[in-house]
């Protein structure tokens, strides 16, 4: 484990964001992300509109 890695988003953030890149990575043409969708039992369709707000 490395000791200098201490981001400051927490793990589930990181799960949401590997787990959304994997399916658009997936996808030959743009990907339209909607709620309900999901990867690995996580909701991904809900988490970009999240995003959008912090933003």
């Amino acid at each position: 484990m490395d000791q200098y890695w201490n981001p400051s988003w927490p793990a589930d953030w990181q799960r949401h964001y590997a787990a959304l890149r994997e399916l658009v990575r997936e996808e030959s043409d743009p990907t339209i992300v909607t709620p309900g969708i999901t990867v690995h039992g996580m909701g991904i369709g809900k988490w970009p509109a999240r995003q959008r707000i912090f933003l």
